[in-house]
């Protein structure tokens, strides 16, 4: 009975040391962040940064970047895979991976990343980019990739959880062949840049996909989108900046 508690006090002590359990997160990441968001339209689910970095093979931290390497994410419905997932609080969120409808039917499907953002922005300038391709995942020829019956864009920029980039809005990709693998179709706009005016950003920016995928079948997604601060509002700091000094240096001069 002793060797039996001694035995599962060391499977405890391994296990709270386990890499799967420690977290690999920048500081400025809440590890309850929700990050991802996936599933059919009606009922999407949402995981948070720590799930992403127990669910990823690699995290790669570059001071406000944090690049998460290949992973996956299986229920019963749909299946969503990546390559790499990238939040950048500066901000910049990437990704690059495929969903599977697993289903014996089309459905309307939507997954997103979402990463919080430092500083707030006053005012900025957007742009995005993605290449989105149909693979014909049940050899069957027929099927395809497409708006959602709402016909929302496949793709949107997010800048605090409403779109303001959209892009793909008369998708459709279906077979040319059974097995067909290679249409594809690819927008960019604000790039290079960014150089599309856009509001303030005050918490996160995000990608948001929403799409119909036939059964069986999947879509691959390679997506960007970059916020930057507006020209003007960075002169202005910078301007202020300079006359605080200037006053600073002047008041030193009297006092001296």
């Amino acid at each position: 009975m002793k060797s039996r508690i001694v035995w599962l006090a060391v499977v405890m002590v391994g296990l709270m040391h386990s890499p799967l359990l420690a977290s690999r997160l920048p500081s400025w990441l809440d590890p309850n962040t929700e990050v991802l968001t996936a599933g059919p339209q009606s009922a999407p689910m949402s995981v948070s940064a720590m799930w992403l970095d127990n669910n990823s093979d690699t995290v790669v931290v570059e001071g406000d970047k944090v690049t998460f390497g290949a992973g996956s994410w299986t229920e019963s419905m749909w299946d969503l895979t990546w390559t790499s997932i990238v939040l950048d609080r500066d901000p910049f969120v990437s990704f690059v991976g495929g969903f599977t409808n697993t289903t014996g039917s089309s459905q309307d499907f939507v997954f997103g990343i979402t990463t919080p953002i430092s500083p707030a922005l006053t005012s900025t300038l957007y742009g995005g980019s993605t290449i989105v391709t149909f693979g014909d995942g049940n050899n069957d020829g027929l099927g395809g990739l497409a708006n959602d019956t709402s016909v929302n864009p496949a793709y949107s920029g997010t800048i605090d959880g409403t779109g303001v980039l959209s892009m793909l809005t008369s998708l459709s990709l279906t077979p040319t062949f059974a097995g067909d693998a290679s249409q594809f179709a690819t927008e960019t706009q604000g790039l290079p840049g960014p150089n599309i005016g856009g509001p303030a950003a005050n918490s996160s920016i995000g990608i948001l996909h929403r799409f119909n995928l036939s059964a069986g079948d999947q879509g691959t997604f390679n997506s960007t989108f970059h916020v930057v601060p507006e020209p003007a509002v960075v002169s202005l700091l910078l301007s202020g900046a300079v006359c605080g000094l200037l006053l600073w240096r002047r008041r030193r001069k009297v006092n001296g």
